[in-house]
């Protein structure tokens, strides 16, 4: 049996929709001890890991994808109720281990300011980065329209994608926050003078 027919057997159906579950109900009890897994702290200026934040003790996504990679290896002992849990997590937090904007190290990245010139508010990058596809890429299209259109990688552009470890995929991340500290050393509203 293919892991994409046990996720869909698992999540009954198609998963496109499942992506931002963990964010929706990220503050809800059951899903509290992962709150951190969203996110990871860096040393200033470096691409090694910190402890900032309490990153360290409550988590952060490399803590989390190890624990999600140890369920998946026992994917058919657990609970219908737990696999759905288990592939929820591992759909989000692979995207937000590779997603500068979750990273906090210098200014915080997710508190920099965007002005996009088009008469809103600035807004901070990690709300701009999070709500980009929606509000610009795939204005006026439902969820579904949105995740076929992005559904559109090869098998070998997946596996290059996903190949690495979460060690990896932080270092990688971060390499992009420090080339983004060096356009914005002043994490200044973007977009301003």
């Amino acid at each position: 049996e293919s892991a994409k027919s046990k996720i869909e057997a698992a999540m009954g159906g198609d998963i496109a929709l499942e992506a931002s579950f963990m964010d929706r109900h990220r503050k809800e009890d059951l899903y509290r001890y992962a709150y951190n897994f969203h996110n990871f702290a860096l040393l200033p200026g470096t691409t090694t890991l910190s402890g900032e934040l309490g990153f360290d003790t409550g988590g952060n996504a490399v803590i989390g994808l190890a624990m999600i990679e140890t369920y998946l290896k026992h994917f058919d002992t657990l609970s219908p109720e737990h696999q759905k849990t288990v592939i929820r997590m591992a759909i989000h937090f692979f995207a937000d281990i590779h997603c500068p904007a979750h990273a906090f190290f210098e200014d915080h990245v997710q508190r920099w300011k965007l002005d996009l010139g088009d008469g809103e508010k600035p807004r901070n990058f990690h709300g701009f980065y999070d709500h980009f596809p929606e509000k610009y890429l795939f204005a006026g299209k439902t969820e579904k329209e949105a995740a076929a259109s992005l559904d559109n990688l090869r098998k070998g552009q997946i596996r290059k994608f996903s190949k690495g470890t979460p060690e990896d995929w932080l270092r990688e991340c971060a390499e992009y926050d420090l080339k983004i500290l060096e356009i914005n050393p002043e994490a200044k509203i973007v977009g301003e003078g």
